[in-house]
């Protein structure tokens, strides 16, 4: 007996025809690649006091660890599903390389080649 169940997605011309698709982040161009999602830094202080207020449970964010995956230097706009306040490339112990600026909706990161990168975002 066959099974009659159909797909969601309608084919057009070979391809998939897909409704609205979504994301946390995108982006433009495709050769910038999200490897991981991680939390928010807990900040660099030595006192512990500090660095435990550093992160408040009340502070929206996250850190995407992005690569760079042609081999070439490339401004990449990282669209974001809420508008940004604050954005920063942070080294692999959590302090600030610099500051990035935000566009709009979108936080732009400048990639070297193969780079590999932290990017912390905060939202309102």
């Amino acid at each position: 007996m066959r099974s009659r169940l159909r797909s969601s997605c309608r084919r057009k011309r070979g391809r998939r025809e897909e409704g609205r698709r979504g994301g946390f982040f995108t982006s433009r161009p495709g050769r910038c690649r999200c490897l991981q999602l991680l939390p928010l830094a807990a900040g660099h202080d030595s006192d512990e006091a500090a660095r435990a207020a550093a992160v408040s449970p009340a502070e929206c964010g996250c850190a995407l660890r992005l690569v760079e995956t042609e081999g070439r230097p490339v401004r990449a706009r990282l669209r974001c599903f809420r508008t940004p306040r604050q954005a920063r490339q942070r080294d692999f112990t959590g302090q600030t390389i610099y500051e990035l600026a935000i566009d709009g909706d979108a936080v732009l990161v400048d990639l070297t080649s193969f780079e590999i990168a932290d990017i912390e975002i905060r939202f309102d």
